[in-house]
């Protein structure tokens, strides 16, 4: 099974984090936003401050420090004001402002007004915002209220303020021609309004205010010409002053000088609130679009119809000590890397290989560095309990990756939405305080040693299991060795294909040896394919003198995977027949032998191909007791970063604690890991560990001495290459890997077995018998595509022990 493409948009890596004085790593800001809007409209039953307080306690419980409060509702502010019309919806006003994301007005005329009505009863028991502040306090949380800049209209909803001040919107060259609800800060009577909406929040006990780019506004219709607003008289007479250009009448103009002073409207916003917020010992935070400048795309929202933008100052703002922090990426979708809305902004100059989030770290850390915090924003959540474990773990790594300041999770519904959510966003706080440092499967107090630093191990033997001849048999093919000893007779098997990996007429083919591996038998055929499905490698378990294989059968691009199972039947001459069990688990395809856990099941690792061939999801199959026909499969949790893998897994069962290890994949270069402590029911989320590893599977155990031991190409400087074949070990007892041992290099003449450099020894397996370790692997004699022979290396479990 190999892995051949690489679909994922961002890989996973980690980096180690700088220290903080006192040597401690100081661990991500988790930031939930609230929508009380959300809040209010998607509840079965009108809000109450009740509410409001099982929510934050909620959040608090589940690992959040700072709550973002939204004090804006699409030009209306929701809560008890005279800066506001009353919360409410116009119908009028719907009507004469259609909108493509308005599918049937009449519905959403009904559904609003019914909603508008709950909102203005909430409005008269108890104040949102203040409500929720005091309930942030009590369990000593930071809350800041949200203003929405640029969010003034939507159909039904419009903005008191712009009704009398319409002056005060973005304006077309002809003076005219507005982009209704988008406020233009270049008039200080808009300044003026927000600092009132400041300070009135501030009043109810906030922390500090938040603004933000959010702009629904942009979904309305509006004309699709670049930079057709930003034409405000105070603009216009800025510019004439500075350049002595009138730019409603000139055929060109600095356009770059335009933008810039547009930014310093804004900014001169921001100062103002800093003097608000700083004076009453406040903080002030700031949502950041990425790049130069702030665009506003309309209609569509994330499109290249940048019909307006103002520059981004941020270093002023940094320098002149007016924003506490940067939300980055405020309200952008900078996941999506690859999407057009990114080619409007050409000033983005990613390195090759780099995403969004290493430019704004690269960007914005060292000028920010100890005077303004960096979050980032995790942009739209989904719903769905699976997809937001994915998409919440995806931003823990992201932020722990490039190490920001923290995130601001986008919002507290989508964790209220589905009775598991909740559990997801902890496990997400969980993830953030313990991912700054990769899972310890190898000790931590030693570095992983380098080829030349590993020893090769003492008194170990080789064997050819099976040579590559496809001129004698027809076999193009071999991989997934596999060996278990059964009544004093070492069996071994693989996957064979006269045709390519990984497609229906694959066969599970073996031999055996009765003098541990120096002779073999005839080659003989475990399962044949069928007529469109390959039955491929799998794994064999010895119990209680019947010898069971469990072999991975598919149809063409994985279709249909699943484990069928086969017995040994002795009693049909020598070396018997093997006999179909069935179909015994679905979604699986075993790469482990089965291991028996406390608790009388048996357990298997392995993986899943739900995509076809583009990767794998790491999965174990739990027995029902000794009923080895029936196995439940279980997915472990994956993050949607690291939807790259192939994730082939082995297990160690310990005595109080389960380890799955995951196959490496892409460009991580270390083995993952998960882990279970209710025998294999619940798992961690697959995470990076310290040890090393190449996009390869390894296969692990526990020795007959107490030691763990993982087989694999493990040292530290394999350079994603499959060599050498190396084992790691504990010390008896020990959870962690302590020292190495080479098995063999890519280049051995003094054989047996192929020998070239740069070949590739592959798939380990093994198996103990009487004081010996038989480790059986592929070796593709610098071939390539798993056009492998199959050969087996005899380890002296003596010559593993590790010293004191």
């Amino acid at each position: 099974m190999e892995y051949s493409k690489v679909t994922s948009a961002i890989t996973l890596a980690f980096v180690f984090f700088a220290c903080a004085g006192n040597g401690a790593m100081a661990s991500p800001e988790l930031i939930v936003d609230i929508d009380v809007n959300d809040e209010v409209w998607m509840r079965d039953h009108a809000m109450t401050e009740a509410d409001v307080n099982t929510l934050v306690a909620q959040l608090k419980e589940n690992g959040c420090e700072t709550l973002i409060i939204r004090g804006g509702c699409l030009g209306l502010l929701p809560y008890q004001t005279k800066l506001s019309y009353p919360m409410g919806f116009d119908v009028e006003h719907a009507r004469a402002n259609p909108t493509p994301t308005v599918k049937d007005m009449e519905t959403y005329i009904s559904q609003r007004t019914a909603l508008g009505e709950r909102y203005a009863k909430v409005i008269e028991n108890f104040n949102p915002p203040e409500a929720f502040v005091r309930a942030g306090h009590a369990h000593g949380m930071k809350v800041l209220l949200w203003i929405d800049l640029f969010d003034d209209m939507f159909p039904g909803y419009r903005s008191k303020f712009l009704d009398e001040n319409p002056h005060c919107q973005w304006v077309g060259k002809d003076g005219t021609t507005y982009f209704e609800g988008l406020t233009d800060y270049a008039w200080k009577e808009a300044r003026a309004f927000r600092v009132a909406q400041a300070r009135e929040l501030l009043s109810f006990g906030a922390d500090g205010i938040h603004c933000s780019t959010s702009s629904h506004t942009r979904h309305l219709p509006n004309v699709h010409e670049d930079d057709f607003y930003g034409y405000s008289e105070p603009v216009v007479q800025a510019f004439q002053a500075k350049y002595g250009v009138d730019i409603r009448t000139a055929e060109d103009f600095d356009k770059a000088a335009w933008h810039d002073l547009k930014g310093e409207a804004v900014v001169q916003l921001y100062r103002e609130l800093a003097e608000l917020c700083h004076g009453l010992d406040k903080e002030l935070w700031i949502g950041l679009q990425l790049g130069r400048y702030t665009h506003f795309a309309a209609d569509p929202h994330f499109s290249t119809n940048v019909v307006a933008r103002f520059t981004n100052h941020w270093k002023t703002l940094v320098d002149e000590g007016i924003a506490d922090a940067f939300i980055v990426g405020d309200f952008e979708i900078a996941a999506s890397p690859d999407h057009a809305y990114w080619t409007a902004k050409p000033d983005i100059r990613r390195k090759e290989g780099e995403d969004l989030f290493g430019w704004a770290a690269r960007e914005y850390q060292a000028y920010c560095k100890d005077k303004t915090r960096l979050y980032l924003f995790s942009e739209w959540l989904p719903g769905s309990t699976q997809a937001l474990e994915a998409r919440t773990q995806f931003w823990a790594d992201l932020t722990l990756k490039h190490g920001f300041d923290g995130i601001d999770m986008h919002e507290a519904w989508n964790f209220e939405s589905q009775p598991g959510n909740m559990a997801v966003l902890g496990r997400m706080a969980e993830r953030l305080k313990g991912g700054a440092a990769p899972y310890a499967l190898w000790d931590p107090k030693q570095p992983v040693p380098t080829a030349a630093e590993a020893p090769l191990v003492a008194g170990v033997q080789f064997r050819v299991v099976k040579a590559r001849v496809p001129e004698v048999d027809g076999y193009n093919w071999l991989h997934g060795m596999a060996a278990v000893w059964h009544k004093d007779r070492l069996y071994t098997s693989w996957g064979h294909n006269k045709g390519a990996e990984n497609t229906p007429t694959e066969e599970a083919r073996g031999r055996y040896s009765d003098d541990g591996g120096e002779h073999w038998s005839p080659v003989w055929t475990i399962a044949s394919h069928t007529e469109n499905e390959g039955r491929s490698h799998g794994v064999f378990l010895s119990r209680k003198g019947t010898l069971w294989t469990f072999l991975g059968r598919f149809g063409s691009q994985y279709g249909a995977l699943k484990t069928e199972a086969f017995i040994l039947d002795e009693e049909k001459g020598d070396p018997g027949t093997w006999v179909s069990q069935g179909i015994v688990a679905k979604e699986f395809w075993p790469c482990d032998t089965p291991k028996r856990m406390a608790d009388g099941n048996w357990i298997m690792a392995g993986m899943d191909v739900p995509d076809g061939p583009t990767w794998a999801w790491p999965v174990v199959a739990i027995s029902h007791g000794d009923d080895l026909t029936q196995w439940d499969v279980i997915h472990l949790p994956v993050s949607g970063d690291l939807r790259n893998i192939w994730g082939e897994s082995t297990v160690i069962v310990g005595p109080e604690e389960i380890t799955v290890i995951v196959r490496a994949g892409g460009k991580h270069g270390y083995a993952l890991v998960s882990t279970s402590k209710d025998f294999g029911r619940a798992w961690s989320p697959v995470r990076r560990t310290n040890l090393p590893m190449p996009s390869t599977k390894v296969y692990a155990g526990v020795l007959s001495t107490g030691q763990r031991y993982a087989v694999g190409t493990l040292v530290r400087d394999h350079g994603g290459k499959r060599h050498p074949l190396a084992i790691a070990v504990s010390r008896p007892g020990e959870k962690v890997f302590s020292k190495m041992f080479r098995i063999r290099d890519d280049v051995f003449p003094e054989g047996p077995g192929e020998s070239i450099d740069g070949a590739a020894l592959s798939y380990p397996y093994a198996t103990e018998y009487k004081g010996k370790l038989y480790v059986v692997y592929s070796n593709d004699g610098g071939r390539g595509k798993n056009l492998n022979s199959g050969e087996m290396a005899v380890i002296p479990v003596s010559s593993l022990v590790v010293s004191e």
